[in-house]
């Protein structure tokens, strides 16, 4: 997971937390990530899913 796969990991987090500010989705319980990357032919050479869980 490059960089961009960690900044969609820490939003998630953060909305989960209860600490997304203005871009707060209200009562968040389930995030979903979906994140590819780089190529092979004209295939994506990586991709991954993570569902992160609100634990309480």
């Amino acid at each position: 997971m490059g960089c961009t796969g960690l900044a969609m990991a820490y939003e998630l987090a953060l909305h989960l937390r209860g600490r997304a500010g203005e871009r707060q989705v209200k009562e968040a319980k389930v995030g979903m990530q979906i994140n590819g990357g780089g190529v092979i032919g004209v295939e994506t050479a990586v991709s991954g899913a993570h569902i992160f869980r609100k634990v309480e």
